[in-house]
Formats: structure tokens, sequence, C-alpha cells
């Protein structure tokens, strides 16, 4: 059903998770107070990564809405302002860090539609989009027929096709090659759990914020199964990592 497609693709946060992103604001916040010794330990943070808000030179995000929600609500109310009212550290909207299509939630809209509710947003620089104009991974089954990698023996029904295990490998790696050729030093990445499996694997939590170093990160990324990844993407969704380049 077309109607309910649209209801459902590129899902907004839910209310939890408004307040999930504005409590990470509220402890951004208190990592900037000078008075607040300590605050970074209530992040997991080490204490020298006590100043990487400010540190911050590029925020990378992925163009799903509960991703730009969740930068627009934690990160940039702590990053200097421009006349304009945007963000003086420029935001990127970067399909390469999108989650994996599992659900149709995970289906993208157009950079017009996006642009208008973030007009702050870089819709531009690093989006390459199609011909229908889809940024986000469809398949082209003129070549291969499409296998079904997700749970399906209990005639599950899925209303878009997921993002194989091969396409997706191809997308973080060249994550990867772009996160490498920045000339930043500091870049926050604004992304989700699958995204960040494949980069460091480890499992955030919602709203998890970590400083990462490029160089423990791998170009072969930490690969998982179609069947680990079916199994392990039912736990949800995981969404900011900060990742700092030392190799700049």
């Amino acid at each position: 059903d077309p109607e309910e497609f649209d209801l459902f693709r590129d899902s907004q946060l839910s209310d939890r998770g408004i307040h999930q992103a504005k409590r990470l604001g509220a402890r951004l916040g208190h990592l900037l107070e000078a008075d607040r010794p300590g605050s970074e330990m209530d992040l997991g943070l080490d204490p020298q990564d006590q100043n990487v808000i400010q540190d911050i030179e590029l925020i990378a995000c992925s163009p799903l809405t509960r991703a730009l929600q969740t930068a627009e609500l934690s990160l940039v109310p702590h990053i200097e302002k421009s006349d304009d009212d945007c963000s003086k550290v420029p935001i990127v909207a970067l399909p390469l860090a999108s989650e994996r299509v599992y659900l149709v939630s995970d289906v993208g809209r157009s950079t017009e539609e996006l642009a208008r509710q973030f007009p702050c947003v870089d819709f531009k620089s690093d989006i390459d989009v199609s011909e229908n104009n889809c940024w986000w991974f469809t398949y082209d089954d003129s070549d291969t027929p499409y296998v079904e990698w997700r749970p399906n023996g209990q005639d599950q029904s899925y209303a878009c096709k997921g993002e194989p295990e091969a396409d997706f490998n191809i997308r973080m790696t060249a994550l990867y090659d772009w996160l490498d050729s920045r000339e930043e030093s500091v870049i926050a990445l604004v992304c989700h759990w699958g995204v960040i499996d494949w980069l460091i694997g480890e499992d955030y939590e919602n709203c998890q914020l970590g400083v990462v170093s490029f160089e423990s990160m791998q170009r072969t990324g930490f690969m998982l199964s179609d069947e680990e990844a079916a199994a392990l993407f039912a736990k949800g969704e995981k969404t900011v990592v900060l990742a700092e380049d030392d190799e700049q």
C-alpha cells in the first residue's frame, strides 16, 4: 500500500527518541561547562576528551530524518552560530553513513524535501542522486535476481528490498575512504548502529557518544554475514559516534 509505505518510510524520532536526543544534548552542555569537572565521565569519555565538542571541524550526518533530528537536538545547539543562525561548523548530509536498508524506515526522502525541513544542512556536496532522485540503496535486479537475506521462513514480507551484505560492505568501505580523505582533524559522524558496528565493531546504545581514533578503524571493517546482521538488527537503532581523524 503506497500510503502505508510513505507513512513508515524514513521514520522520524519517536517521543522516546526525542527525549534521548535532548538528554544527550543536556549532557553535552554539562561537558562544555568549565565548572562541571568530571562531566566527561557521565558520557563515558576520557578526561582528555573534555574539549572534543569545541574541536569539531565538520559534522557529517546520515540523511535519514532520525539522524538529522538527533544532530539538531543534541549536538548543533552547542556549536557556535553564524549570522544566518546556522552552525559555523559545516553540516553535510552523507548517504554513505545511512543505515543498512533493512526496513522501509531505512528508505530515505528526496533532498528537496529534507532541505526544507533542515535548511542548515548541505544536501548537495556529498550526495550524488540517481535518475529517480534516490540517494539511498535501491536494488537493481536487471543482472542478478534479488535473494532475500532477512528472516523469511514464516511467510514474512517486506515493503522494500533489503541491502545485501556485499552492497553494504562496498558502501562502508567507501565511507572509510571518505573519512580518510578529509582534511579535518575532528569529525562528528552522526549515523546508525549498523554503520557503527561495521566501522568499529562495537554495539552502541541509542544516542551514545564515543570518541574514536581513525587509526582504530580498519578498511575491511567488522563485516557481518547476512545471518548475523539479520539477528543483530533486531536489537534496534543506535545513533551517534564522533570520529577523530588522527592521521590528518
